[in-house]
């Protein structure tokens, strides 16, 4: 008998050690880490959690998400995933914006894993929570560079033809005309040779500034590749009559982007470009491909008409205003 008080004396007091030390490992990590029960009640938070919120721990154990975060539009995606991991048994991830006490805003990555008892049931769920700034602006970095032309910034065939299909379905709501510009530079191979492919990509890059700083903030400006640009704009009138003429406005505009000299070294360079524009209506039923190869088409007519041009120097003094 007393030996069984003796090994039963152990067991607890080997038990209480684990719990002590885990608690210690618990309290010593760099992430925020709470178990929550089904009743999305905290039974425990551990040191960085406490900090993090800036409270105590008996003002969060036994509290609600709601009661130790009230107001914060993340603490929605936490019900969601605990509901979501109490059911399954399958570990979830979230990811949200949140402000600290002392209002600095963090972008937190939330692991969320079922903790089991002895029968075998999802008692509480252990979440992990810790800052993911560095990689949530690597991703978004990501995103935006496989999105947007490396050399210029402006948006990508990718991107483009998906703002040209956001804009069709637009003008079908609105009754409006929706424009596309295919933009091809004259004799762009010319600059290459003469001057190198350094000085190729400073040209291209100053007359994508020239073109973006012409469109309107709810434009697009892209570049397909090599010296091809596209420019989507609406045309807000819903009268037919009236799209042409507002077209021939647009075209004039950037047309007088390529008389300006482009400064370089040695001497300002005079760029001329062929244009092509398409317009789809309301009534029209086109995609966003065939839209952009219809102003493609448009373009070899323009540039049919001044067959031949180069690059040529300009006795003009740069623009350095552009």
């Amino acid at each position: 008998m007393a030996g069984d008080v003796t090994e039963r004396w152990r067991a607890e007091q080997q038990r209480r050690l684990s719990e002590q030390m885990l608690r210690e490992v618990l309290d010593g990590s760099p992430d925020v880490i709470v178990r929550m029960d089904r009743d999305h009640r905290a039974v425990y938070v551990n040191q960085k959690a406490r900090l993090a919120a800036g409270r105590p721990a008996d003002q969060l154990v036994g509290h609600t998400l709601d009661e130790m975060y009230p107001g914060e539009s993340w603490a929605a995606q936490w019900r969601q995933a605990l509901d979501e991991v109490f059911t399954t048994g399958a570990g979830a991830t979230v990811e949200y914006p949140y402000r600290t006490p002392d209002a600095v805003e963090r972008w937190v990555q939330a692991r969320l894993q079922a903790l089991h008892n002895a029968a075998g049931e999802v008692d509480t769920v252990q979440v992990v929570a810790r800052d993911a700034a560095a990689e949530h602006t690597l991703q978004l970095d990501l995103e935006r560079r496989s999105l947007h032309d490396p050399l210029t910034g402006l948006t990508n065939r990718v991107l483009l033809l998906d703002r040209i299909e956001q804009a069709l379905h637009r003008i079908h709501r609105e009754c409006r005309h929706l424009l596309v510009l295919f933009v091809d530079l004259d004799g762009f191979k010319a600059v290459n040779d003469s001057f190198g492919h350094a000085a190729g990509d400073d040209v291209l890059r100053q007359l994508a500034a020239r073109l973006a700083a012409t469109a309107r903030a709810t434009d697009t400006v892209g570049r397909l590749g090599g010296d091809e640009f596209v420019i989507v704009t609406d045309i807000t009138s819903d009268d037919p009559d009236v799209a042409p003429l507002v077209t021939a406005a647009i075209l004039d505009r950037y047309r007088r982007i390529f008389e300006r000299p482009v400064p370089h070294p040695r001497h300002p360079l005079t760029i001329g470009a062929s244009i092509g524009a398409a317009t789809a209506g309301p009534d029209d039923q086109i995609s966003a491909e065939d839209l952009l190869a219809e102003a493609d088409r448009a373009m070899y007519v323009d540039k049919r008409r001044h067959p031949n041009i180069a690059p040529r120097p300009s006795a003009r003094r740069p623009d350095t205003s552009q």
